[in-house]
């Protein structure tokens, strides 16, 4: 059984197999996916951990291979919101030897506080979940259609095929795409058809702090205001492997066009 993420990266097993929930203030943050319209059980076939604490489970059916990995990083700064406290990144890697149905994607925090509220924040390129309770603003994150269309143009890890959705992306035509849903505080995502030997990568990701006080000076940045969960969760697949894979040096391999080891990151077929 080979890796399909970070092959290179010694894998610990856990036993038993676990959901690979990720713990959030708002409570758990959970990745589940469906194949040819069937949910795969929350328990995965197998999990690892990898040495920076990082999460790998796996789901093995006939003919496909989903891995989907879970970490913690590091949110980069602005210097025009506050920082966030913390963030999550999750990739599910779905590979393929036969002709499948539009693959489902969710992220979803599981036992929101009593109060809790979601809204629409998404933009340009970018489907955002804004969700505020328990004292804390957390955005959930991840591509839109358009971002998908365009990393299908130069992105190995995006059936090249893809790219040809972008008029329908423009023209508002598509019946695939993310969904939002507001009272699971969850979103979700639905892909076109994979063909025999296509795979793809899909990034999700989610970054919290607390709300200012009331008492907060004049010049703070506003909570409400300064989308400071919002820009921490902004990431790439690229940074969620690499905060994986923190302390391994990578091996040689094929570059990507923004000059990161794809060939290395990715398993082979």
């Amino acid at each position: 059984m080979n890796p399909l993420l970070l092959p290179y990266v010694r894998r610990v097993p856990v036993l038993p197999a676990a959901a690979p929930d990720f713990a959030t203030p708002l409570g758990p943050l959970a990745f589940t996916a469906e194949l040819d319209g069937a949910a795969l059980p929350g328990q995965p076939d197998r999990l690892w951990r990898l040495p920076s604490g990082a999460l790998v489970a796996r789901w093995s059916g006939p003919g496909t291979e989903l891995e989907l990995l879970v970490t913690g990083y590091a949110p980069e700064p602005v210097d025009f919101a506050r920082p966030a406290e913390g963030a999550c990144g999750a990739l599910w890697c779905l590979r393929t030897r036969r002709e499948l149905r539009r693959p489902v994607f969710t992220a979803a925090l599981t036992g929101p506080p009593p109060g809790t509220s979601a809204g629409y924040n998404g933009t340009q390129g970018v489907a955002a979940l804004e969700i505020v309770g328990g004292g804390f603003e957390f955005t959930l994150s991840g591509d839109d259609p358009e971002t998908i269309c365009g990393r299908a143009d130069g992105d190995p890890d995006v059936p090249t095929r893809w790219a040809g959705y972008r008029e329908a992306v423009y023209r508002d035509a598509l019946d695939w795409g993310e969904q939002y849903l507001y009272e699971r505080c969850a979103l979700r995502w639905t892909l076109p058809g994979l063909l025999p030997g296509e795979h793809v990568l899909l990034p999700a990701s989610a970054a919290w702090l607390r709300t200012a006080p009331a008492t907060a000076p004049a010049t703070a940045p506003d909570a409400e205001g300064d989308g400071a969960a919002w820009w921490g969760a902004l990431t790439h697949p690229d940074a969620i492997l690499a905060a994986a894979a923190a302390g391994v040096p990578e091996p040689p391999g094929a570059l990507r066009r923004n000059g990161t080891r794809r060939a290395a990151r990715i398993g082979p077929a």
